[in-house]
């Protein structure tokens, strides 16, 4: 049982994938005076992003292809700062897609407008495949590193 546990991660991982058909980002920016909706899911992040995208489906099947196999505590590591790495870039879309030339046309200086907008435009289904990601790279920790058999 306790064997099986540590495969838990690959299931939470797996979570940007799930929750992709839905909505993960919606607002009005404006552009030279137009106002647009942005409405996202995940498919049209994954398409606008397609090195990250690519990046996302490399390191799961490194993980699983190495999680079936004999390994060094090297790949351990290597892994876990893959993973810390994308899961660090996933955390800044949203800042990349309503960023300050897109939601606030004042820049970073309309602090409080920027962060309303920003909370207002993220979207349940983003949040729960970053969370998601933050539990998957938690438990491979937890059961590569911290409950390790010397």
């Amino acid at each position: 049982m306790k064997n099986k546990l540590t495969y838990v991660y690959l299931l939470f991982w797996l979570s940007p994938l799930l929750t992709s058909p839905f909505l993960w980002f919606g607002a009005t920016v404006e552009d030279i005076g137009i106002f647009r909706p942005i409405r996202g899911n995940g498919i049209l992040v994954a398409k606008n992003f397609s090195t990250l995208a690519i990046f996302y489906f490399l390191l799961t099947l490194a993980m699983v292809l190495f999680e079936y196999t004999r390994r060094s505590r090297f790949v351990k590591i290597v892994i876990l700062s893959l993973q810390i790495v994308f899961l660090s870039f996933f955390f800044m879309i949203p800042r990349i897609i309503l960023g300050p030339t897109g939601l606030s046309p004042s820049g970073l200086s309309d602090v409080d407008f920027y962060r309303e907008t920003y909370w207002i435009s993220v979207q349940p289904a983003y949040v729960i495949a970053l969370l998601g990601l933050v539990l998957s790279v938690s438990f491979y920790f937890i059961f590569n590193f911290l409950k390790e058999k010397n």
